[in-house]
């Protein structure tokens, strides 16, 4: 068990690193030149990782033979579940809830939800949001699901007038913790439902702060 939280510890370090990176808040100026509607978009979400404590193991070794078996292994892992379950577009639940979020709190401009994930070459006729679920998006060794969510605001011309990383931590938020069997029991209900839970509580947070943003 204690190698297992060490393990888990070292994930949750790169997550707290990658959510550091600079985040782009928004002026009024330029959110105000930005016009409507806005469209809301998401790239297509990655696999969901599933890794193993073997894998990962084999992986911190850092070895010319022992990386790739642990790689392979957490790759195996992620197929299995992926073969046995649905699971959810996180990427399209954060843009969705964000736009309910927002519209919720008052004085949202007008939004367009896209209806499929887009490319990263994507253009769009005037200004648009974009959510991507990035790295670290993996259900712990402990039993916890960590995602985190890139949102990038550009205005009609394409310039970026807004950017910034969320991330949940079922961990750091006392989550309960659950095995991989229980997660994807009854075709992933339990899954689905902290999926559910976390692109709530990342949208939430990405609305909470464009409108600090705006309110200066």
């Amino acid at each position: 068990m204690l190698m297992r939280s060490r393990l888990f510890g070292v994930l949750i370090a790169s997550a707290l690193v990658v959510s550091g990176c600079a985040r782009q808040a928004m002026t009024r100026q330029d959110f105000e030149s930005a016009k409507l509607p806005i469209s809301v978009a998401w790239l297509k979400t990655r696999d969901l990782r599933t890794p193993t404590v073997a894998g990962l193991v084999l992986r911190m070794l850092g070895g010319i033979g022992t990386a790739p078996i642990g790689a392979y292994l957490d790759e195996k892992s992620a197929e299995k579940m992926k073969k046995e379950i649905v699971v959810p577009d996180m990427g399209f639940e954060v843009a969705s809830r964000f736009m309910s979020i927002w519209r919720e709190k008052g004085a949202a401009p007008e939004m367009v939800l896209l209806q499929a994930p887009i490319e990263k070459d994507h253009r769009f006729p005037g200004a648009s949001i974009v959510f991507e679920i990035i790295e670290q998006f993996y259900i712990g060794v402990d039993g916890q699901l960590v995602a985190t969510c890139r949102i990038t605001m550009k205005d009609n011309s394409g310039k970026t007038i807004h950017k910034n990383l969320e991330w949940f931590n079922g961990f750091s938020l006392d989550r309960k913790r659950r095995s991989l069997d229980e997660f994807k029991a009854d075709n992933g209900k339990l899954l689905v439902e902290e999926m559910k839970f976390a692109s709530q509580y990342i949208a939430d947070k990405f609305v909470k702060e464009i409108l600090v943003d705006l309110s200066k």
